[in-house]
């Protein structure tokens, strides 16, 4: 026969085990109460993931992994961060910022410095106009990322829109970071300079039908490039072109997508993923 020790401590367990099924009833039933439960609250408020931005749940599985431990990671990452730039390891250098703004998509200061930095002070590294124009995509699209993340910050619109104006409109290379950016939403197959050139030859004379038809369709382009970059004869506009050809695109020129040489058109980059050139374009053009 059990003593009267073990009684009691077979009686403690069974409270025990009590208590926590009975809270455990108690908490999902306040969180799933409807009109007054804490998700219908939270819904309410709109403090809840889906509320604040687009759901990642890649970023939610390392949140999770990282536990405790996300403060110290975010702080070394950080401070590899800034030794990746002063190294100029630039594709290191994207890798981590990525990274950190995976481990705090909710904290803005991460996204708003780290686009800054990318656009202003990694652009800024860069000798070719091309290069800067970039790395300003990347900054903007860095910051574009963290807004979709974070809907109800309007600092983060700001700096979209100002970085637009300031590194792109009114920049020291405002007329060619114009034409670049108007060429990124120009299908690459139509602003080909070989498809221009008689034969497709690269070094070809200009076959003036198809040169007018560009010109004709897009305008302003030509006209800043004539007038503003001194671009004035066909073959120094082809000539740009070519030197340009590898830019940030709202078009998919992934490799593999489609035989490039008896394509009519490039298909779109889906809304979320245009101007977006580290993760859908080669790096060639650097």
């Amino acid at each position: 026969m059990a003593s009267s020790f073990q009684q009691k401590s077979l009686l403690r367990k069974i409270i025990y085990i009590a208590l926590v099924v009975v809270l455990f009833t108690v908490t999902v039933f306040l969180r799933s109460a409807s009109g007054f439960g804490i998700n219908a609250q939270a819904s309410n408020l709109e403090i809840r993931e889906e509320n604040i931005g687009q759901v990642d749940l890649t970023q939610s599985a390392v949140q999770l992994i990282t536990m405790g431990s996300r403060g110290f990671a975010v702080c070394v990452l950080w401070a590899s961060a800034n030794e990746k730039q002063k190294k100029h390891e630039w594709n290191e250098l994207e890798l981590v910022v990525k990274s950190v703004t995976k481990l705090q998509p909710h904290f803005i200061t991460p996204w708003l410095f780290q686009s800054w930095n990318l656009a202003y002070n990694v652009s800024m590294e860069s000798d070719l106009i091309r290069d800067k124009y970039f790395y300003i995509a990347e900054g903007i699209g860095l910051l574009a990322e963290g807004e979709k993340l974070n809907r109800n910050h309007p600092d983060m619109r700001f700096s979209l829109g100002f970085y637009n104006q300031h590194k792109i409109g009114i920049s020291d290379e405002a007329n060619t970071h114009r034409c670049l950016y108007q060429m990124s939403c120009i299908d690459p197959i139509e602003r080909d300079p070989n498809r221009m050139r008689q034969g497709n030859d690269p070094n070809g004379p200009v076959d003036m039908v198809k040169f007018e038809q560009f010109c004709q369709r897009h305008p302003m382009l030509v006209r800043r490039l004539r007038e503003a970059l001194k671009r004035e004869s066909p073959a120094d506009v082809l000539d740009f072109l070519a030197e340009n050809k590898k830019i940030p695109s709202i078009y998919d020129e992934r490799p593999g997508t489609g035989s490039r040489a008896q394509a009519t058109e490039t298909k779109l980059l889906p809304p979320d993923k245009r101007f977006r050139p580290g993760r859908h374009l080669d790096r060639r053009f650097r």
